[in-house]
């Protein structure tokens, strides 16, 4: 567990001048936001493994192998310092960790928005997440690999505080001489594994483009990593782009070219997920299709409070159901921001769409 406790000082948004935090860099939008990001995965540590026990306390983990439950948070899209919807859904994390006993956050991408850079997390990332107290995951989105005029290199923010070489001071804070409560993380690589006692997750980095991409040697690492999954633990799949939404703008429709890699690192390993969980769009969406005779589960997730989506699509008998035949849309709905509530048990995962309504309110629920 590698949340330090206490020293934070309370810094409400008004508080605290942006330029505070800031450099000289030209705040330009994407100058490249539909071209492919090179990028070094982290060296020395492959096969980018990281087990629960490296995640949690001792005593969480002595809990998870003696109860064989893990409950934990989900969510894509946050930061955005411009409205108050991350902070609703970070207070509503800090309620449901207390109430279910929730573990750790796994984040689907896009932590930070204009733009990515080491410089946002103070306001954006570990001010809003300074009391909730659970360890933060995640893997990057398109807004956090992206490179923009004059700024630093692409993913060099999400690098330095989430795979660190060690738990510290986020160097954003310590040149700043503040903290918030939260070490940066040691995650592997941008692309990596978790294990646990009751599932696997392999998350992937697809990159800037719109529908996403990706390239060797994350490809051969994939299906390498989809053959070996434990095949006696239900299995997860994470990317940032959605293989399947129903959305009005074309960004953020689902991808032929996510499904391809999918289906055929799946096919080559003879393996196919239980869930496939993805954020990128801003609403909730949920999909059931079958591969190779098998129910799948597929989650948007981009719900996570940087805005609500203009152009995502309600659930309703107007609905366009997704273009790929044998795809069912079971649920959608843009009017709430949230997270996704995972339970897992032996064998099982169950999945529950939190949402802020007054009261936490269960929009959506689902097992697999």
């Amino acid at each position: 567990m590698f949340v330090t406790g206490g020293g934070g000082r309370r810094v409400g948004f008004a508080d605290r001048k942006l330029s505070d935090l800031k450099t000289s860099v030209d705040h330009t939008p994407f100058s490249n936001d539909k071209q492919y990001e090179d990028f070094t995965p982290t060296p020395g540590k492959e096969p980018y493994h990281m087990e629960l026990s490296d995640l949690l306390h001792s005593t969480d983990m002595a809990e998870v192998t003696r109860d064989e439950k893990l409950v934990f948070h989900v969510a894509g899209d946050t930061g955005n310092f411009k409205n108050s919807l991350q902070l609703d859904v970070a207070e509503l994390l800090v309620v449901d960790a207390k109430s279910s006993n929730a573990k750790f956050f796994y984040h689907l991408g896009d932590v930070v928005y204009d733009f990515g850079e080491d410089r946002e997390y103070p306001d954006q990332f570990y001010e809003v997440y300074q009391d909730y107290k659970l360890p933060i995951v995640a893997i990057p989105g398109n807004h956090d690999g992206a490179r923009f005029h004059n700024g630093p290199s692409s993913l060099a923010g999400f690098q330095n505080n989430f795979c660190a070489v060690k738990h510290q001071t986020p160097p954003s804070l310590a040149a700043m001489g503040m903290s918030f409560g939260r070490d940066t993380m040691t995650q592997p690589n941008c692309y990596w594994t978790l294990n646990t006692p009751l599932f696997t997750i392999i998350g992937l980095y697809t990159n800037v483009p719109s529908g996403g991409i990706l390239k060797e040697p994350q490809i051969s690492w994939f299906n390498k990593e989809m053959k070996d999954a434990d095949r006696n633990k239900p299995l997860i799949v994470a990317m940032h782009h959605p293989v399947h939404s129903v959305a009005k703008n074309p960004s953020h429709q689902g991808s032929n070219k996510l499904k391809k890699i999918l289906e055929d690192a799946c096919a080559s390993a003879n393996r196919y997920p239980e869930l496939v969980l993805a954020g990128h769009v801003h609403n909730y969406q949920r999909f059931t299709t079958k591969m190779k005779r098998k129910n799948v589960v597929f989650v948007v997730a981009g719900c996570g409070g940087h805005a609500k989506d203009p152009l995502a699509l309600e659930t309703t008998s107007d609905t366009p159901a997704p273009s790929d035949p044998g795809v069912t849309l079971n649920y959608s709905t843009r009017q709430y921001v949230g997270f996704l509530r995972m339970t897992a048990t032996s064998g099982k995962l169950k999945g529950e769409y939190i949402v802020s309504d007054k009261s936490i309110t269960v929009a959506d629920s689902f097992e697999v």
